[in-house]
């Protein structure tokens, strides 16, 4: 099993408890790209988070719910066919994020 998540997906951290009750992930030490200075607040950290939602897919690889680099790497470690070379994986993250 794979789990995909970055610090900055809104689509992994929003839930309707975001309404009333400061989530875990904001007591705990910042992603690399979430701002030291995002706090909890009641109601509004639950439109903010929603709001971006709508967004979180045009950001760069690696950011925000963008994960086909990822998901080619994530393939490739649980379910790789026979003979399966790192050189198909790079193929396959070129094919998946635009790139090939």
């Amino acid at each position: 099993m794979v789990y995909l998540q970055h610090a900055s997906d809104p689509i992994t951290w929003w839930t309707p408890e975001l309404l009333f009750r400061e989530p875990d992930w904001l007591r705990e030490p910042r992603g690399d790209d979430v701002l030291p200075a995002t706090r909890w607040y009641p109601v509004v950290t639950f439109f903010q988070v929603s709001a971006d939602m709508a967004v979180s897919v045009d950001v760069p690889g690696g950011h925000g719910h963008t994960f086909h680099a990822a998901i080619a790497d994530s393939w490739a470690a649980i379910v790789a066919p026979a003979g399966w070379s790192e050189a198909d994986t790079l193929r396959l993250r070129a094919v998946l994020t635009g790139s090939a």
